[in-house]
């Protein structure tokens, strides 16, 4: 089990520092395999064009909550193909 989580716990924290560093706050700090990033409305369409993703529920007006999770089949590569999706939304 601990073998398991140890990778989909990596992966969604690695995914927490990309958002972190885009200047993305977490909805909820969690050190596990799901992270919940408040996404601009306008971003969040953007990256449902290529991700499957949960809306956790409304921040406000113009932000979601959304709930990622990586599990022990996420790839270090899917993490670095999510990464620069999210940097050519961005700039």
């Amino acid at each position: 089990y601990f073998d398991n989580a140890k990778n989909a716990n990596f992966c969604a924290q690695a995914l927490k520092y990309i958002f972190k560093q885009a200047n993305i706050k977490m909805y909820i700090d969690t050190p596990t395999n799901q992270i919940f990033p408040i996404l601009n409305n306008k971003l969040l369409e953007k990256i449902k064009t290529k991700y499957q993703v949960l809306e956790w529920g409304k921040y406000d007006d113009t932000h979601t909550i959304v709930r990622f999770v990586c599990s022990r089949a996420t790839k270090k590569e899917d993490v670095q193909t999510f990464l620069d999706d999210l940097m050519a939304i961005l700039n």
